[in-house]
């Protein structure tokens, strides 16, 4: 898995697990009968970044772009 500017993720073996760890005011749900994962942000959290610089964060074609790679 890559995300531009990061360090690549790959499986050391086949059969390796990627784990995505939540940080804080993020929730990671699996999902297996449709292999999917949902990263969502607590509402509360995103109410205090309203009005603030997105300086920094992930485009929108990039989120969906992450989305796609994951779904695959």
């Amino acid at each position: 898995m890559a995300v531009a500017g990061q360090d690549t993720v790959s499986a050391g073996q086949t059969g390796g697990t990627l784990i995505l760890a939540a940080g804080p005011a993020i929730a990671v749900t699996t999902h297996a009968a449709g292999d999917s994962v949902t990263i969502a942000v607590d509402e509360s959290a995103l109410a205090d970044l309203i009005g603030q610089g997105t300086a920094g964060l992930p485009t929108a074609a990039a989120m969906h772009a992450m989305a796609a790679a994951l779904s695959a």
